[in-house]
């Protein structure tokens, strides 16, 4: 008889040193001009920052993990 122990101990970094390099992305053109035109309809930066983190979970053509990226990806869900 075998007994095998196993533990989550990693000898290398995971995911969250990726999640938090997305943190320090720069917003695309594309982000940077929804942003400009929620500021030109009225919204405070925290309403355009809810509205597009809103937008980007309801997307109805990303999957879990697309969704899971843009949470922490400046690049397109800046904070």
């Amino acid at each position: 008889m075998a007994l095998d122990t196993l533990d989550n101990w990693h000898n290398h970094q995971t995911l969250n040193v990726n999640a938090n390099a997305l943190s320090f992305r720069k917003p695309d053109d594309a982000v940077r001009s929804n942003f400009e035109q929620y500021f030109a309809d009225g919204m405070t930066a925290t309403a355009a920052a809810d509205f597009h983190a809103s937008k980007l979970e309801l997307d109805p053509e990303a999957d879990a993990s697309e969704v899971a990226v843009h949470r922490v990806d400046a690049a397109v869900n800046p904070k």
